[in-house]
């Protein structure tokens, strides 16, 4: 059956303001807390696996008419690409998005669609921890599983800075102490509501809606033990303005 690989990336661009911050400045460091596994037997399936890959199968019924939707799915550990040949893919690392093309964004209530997509990647086995369905989430579970997060306890509020703000954006500044020399890094975004774009000349961008990852680039991967990182963004919206829960 033919495949869909894209992975859209979000241009980026050198953003500059002149307008004094408004919140003092923090800094960050690695943390483990504890999150939940949810159980998505209900929804998902995997039909077959070979080396590197396994084939899976997501099964949702639109409740509700449905005129474009998407299906962001987050999983245990990294994937290098997701393929899918109904629907649009963009993300990275642990997090991607399936999102509707033109023939099938239309879903009368009660209309099943199956989704089948192929999953590659290169380290560990990594599996389906969480599935949404136009924002709202079809897993269940209380597994507990230990995660690293870049915040200070369970408030994201701590860890980040809005520097300035204008109708429909705003300019933030996140500040990670590197806790040991690494190559390559990849900093994970969730707001609580819709954003439009993120704009950053110190990373790749990919991602949608709500969750949304940053990569290094070539010529800034490399970092020293001790080294600040400081990332400065902005973020474009539309609708409510969002904020950052989970990084």
């Amino acid at each position: 059956q033919p495949t869909q690989p894209t992975q859209p990336t979000q241009p980026t661009e050198t953003t500059t303001n002149n307008e004094p911050s408004t919140t003092t400045k923090r800094t960050t460091e690695k943390t483990t807390t504890a999150t939940t596994e949810a159980d998505c037997s209900e929804v998902f399936t995997i039909e077959s696996e070979g080396p590197g890959t396994w084939h899976g199968l997501i099964t949702l019924t639109a409740e509700t008419h449905v005129q474009g939707w998407q299906v962001e799915i987050s999983f245990t550990e990294e994937v290098d690409n997701v393929k899918c040949p109904l629907a649009e893919v963009s993300g990275g690392g642990r997090q991607w998005t399936l999102s509707s093309k033109s023939f099938d964004d239309d879903l009368e209530v009660g209309t099943v669609l199956e989704l089948r997509m192929e999953v590659f990647y290169s380290g560990n086995k990594p599996d389906v921890n969480s599935i949404g369905f136009n924002e709202e989430e079809l897993c269940s579970g209380d597994a507990p599983v230990s995660t690293t997060t870049d915040q200070p306890g369970e408030d994201c509020e701590n860890a980040y800075t809005v520097e300035s703000e204008n109708p429909g954006n705003w300019h933030g500044l996140i500040e990670i102490t590197i806790p040991e020399d690494i190559v390559g890094w990849e900093l994970v975004l969730g707001f609580d509501n819709t954003v439009d774009s993120i704009q950053s000349p110190l990373g790749v961008v990919t991602g949608s809606g709500k969750s949304w990852i940053i990569g290094s680039n070539e010529y800034d991967g490399d970092l020293s033990e001790g080294t600040v990182l400081q990332f400065r963004f902005k973020v474009n919206y539309s609708a409510t303005k969002p904020a950052i829960v989970r990084i």
